[in-house]
């Protein structure tokens, strides 16, 4: 996770905030039109990935949260792990399913 980062839900309808720890000042809002279920920061504190009810991944950048990937499954997402070298995300559906997403270019 960045040095400066936290995430906090603030409801169930999709709105994800990131504050700065030290300051508690929000950095970036983002908003889908279903529930996140999980995220997941990179080991390298690059990059923020969100799993969605409607079954996507959101891949941000930590460093200007600029969306990087969006990445579409069958089912909802529910778990997800970074490699250690932060270039593949695993990503877990609610139905057992994984999925490995090479993130080149990111």
């Amino acid at each position: 996770m960045p040095d400066q980062a936290a995430t906090d839900f603030s409801d169930l309808l999709g709105r994800l905030l990131v504050h700065r720890l030290d300051t508690g000042a929000l950095v970036a809002k983002h908003v889908h039109p279903t529930t996140v279920n999980c995220l997941e920061f990179s080991p390298d504190g690059a990059l923020l990935a969100t799993g969605w009810e409607d079954a996507r991944v959101h891949v941000h950048s930590a460093d200007g949260w600029e969306r990087r990937h969006e990445l579409a499954h069958d089912l909802p997402v529910w778990a997800m792990a970074f490699a250690p070298d932060s270039g593949t995300l695993a990503v877990g559906t609610n139905r057992g399913a994984v999925t490995l997403w090479a993130l080149h270019g990111s």
